[in-house]
C-alpha cells in the first residue's frame, strides 16, 4: 500500500534524486526541479488563459475574486506549514492543510448556492415584470 503512495519514486528508482543518471547529463537536483517548476507553470499559464479570458467576458467577477482569494490563501496555508516545518522539524502534518483546502471549498460551495439563489430571483422577477406589461 506504501509503493501506491510514493510519489517520487517511479519503479522503485527515486527519479529526482538520482545523482549518478543526472550528473552525466550536467543537470544538478535542483536545475531539474526548476525545469520542472518553469514548465508546470507555463502548461499552466497557457490551459488558465483561455478560461480566465472567458469569465472575463461573461463578467464573472465573482469567481474570479473566489479564485483569486482561494489560491491567495492556499499559499497562505502552505507558507505557514513551510514555517512550521522548519521551526519545528519532521512535524509537519498535510491534514491542516487539507483542513483549510476544505474550508475554501465549502466557502466556494456557499457562494455557488447564494449565486443560484439570487440568480433565480433575478429570473422570477424579470419575468413577473414582462407579465405586467
Amino acid at each position: 500500500m506504501a509503493q501506491l503512495f510514493s510519489f517520487g519514486e517511479i519503479s522503485n528508482l527515486n527519479w529526482a534524486n538520482t545523482k549518478s543518471q543526472l550528473l552525466p547529463l550536467g543537470i544538478t537536483d535542483q536545475q531539474l526541479y526548476f525545469i520542472i517548476g518553469l514548465i508546470g507553470i507555463f502548461c499552466c499559464y497557457y490551459v488558465l488563459r483561455p478560461v480566465l479570458r472567458w469569465l472575463i467576458a461573461l463578467n464573472m467577477n465573482r469567481l474570479l475574486t473566489y479564485i483569486v482569494a482561494g489560491v491567495g490563501m492556499l499559499f497562505l496555508l502552505i507558507l505557514y506549514k513551510l514555517y512550521q516545518e522548519t521551526s519545528q522539524p519532521y512535524n509537519l502534518q498535510l491534514k491542516d492543510l487539507a483542513s483549510g483546502i476544505l474550508g475554501i471549498t465549502f466557502f466556494g460551495g456557499i457562494l455557488f448556492v447564494i449565486e443560484l439563489v439570487q440568480s433565480i430571483f433575478r429570473l422570477a422577477k424579470g419575468k413577473n415584470s414582462n407579465v405586467q406589461r
